[in-house]
């Protein structure tokens, strides 16, 4: 029981130590990069990186600091990043089109349709783990329903049971997507420039065309240090993985 409590409370003063820590360093960071002492604000802010934790304010702020010191893949890399976290932070969406626009392989890709758009923006509107939740609040509520129309089996049940599950079907059917996304889709940012794209993940294979510092990039596969990419015109290759950064 002692080694229990003793446990806990050592827990405890570790989390709430590393909270300080944490807080006292992005401190420093915020006042290195008011300053402008850009690369001092990124060794602060890399330090929390270290801790595992993230926020979209700190990406945000590391996002910044790499694009004020021309550093243009790790400013790309972090507002994406900043992104993943909340896809509707204005500012970042903002920074990421201007640091884009220094990518020289960068392709652009026209408007989608209305209803896509639509669609897209109802998807990110949750993380996975809240459509998750969601999912389940919403499976548990049709759950009563079944089971109140099967005991009273009124027509007023039935037929506001129908239009919940259309609504479940609505709703459930972006929140799958950014789910499957999550899981499956990887990408990364390749911070080099003139890297060779290889047909097989050896230095001995044909290379097959060059990219540079800053583009995203969609990862298809592994095999060692080499990771398989895929660009959004279609073409893939075998690219080290030391070339670029994982999102």
């Amino acid at each position: 029981m002692v080694k229990k409590i003793l446990l806990h409370l050592f827990i405890f003063f570790s989390v709430a130590f590393c909270n300080y820590n944490i807080n006292s360093i992005y401190q420093k960071g915020i006042e290195s990069y008011r300053n402008d002492n850009f690369f001092e604000a990124i060794i602060y802010f890399n330090q929390i990186l270290e801790y595992n934790y993230e926020s979209e304010e700190l990406l945000y702020n590391l996002g910044n600091a790499y694009y004020l010191t021309d550093n243009i893949p790790l400013s790309v890399w972090a507002y994406e990043k900043c992104l993943k976290l909340n896809p509707f932070n204005e500012d970042a969406k903002f920074n990421l089109k201007l640091v884009n626009l220094k990518v020289k392989d960068r392709i652009e890709i026209p408007d989608p349709p209305l209803p896509l758009k639509a669609f897209r923006l109802i998807k990110n509107f949750f993380s996975p783990k809240d459509w998750i939740l969601i999912g389940l609040i919403l499976m548990f509520f049709a759950s009563i329903l079944f089971f109140t129309r099967k005991l009273f089996s009124k027509s007023k049940f039935i037929s506001f049971e129908k239009l919940f599950y259309i609504i479940l079907i609505i709703i459930i059917l972006p929140g799958s997507f950014s789910i499957y996304d999550s899981f499956n889709i990887n990408q990364g940012i390749v911070k080099s420039n003139k890297v060779n794209i290889y047909s097989a993940p050896n230095n001995s294979s044909v290379i097959l065309f060059k990219i540079n510092e800053g583009l995203k990039v969609d990862i298809k596969g592994k095999d060692s240090d080499w990771i398989k990419i895929k660009l959004i015109d279609g073409k893939e290759g075998w690219i080290p993985s030391k070339k670029i950064l994982i999102l």
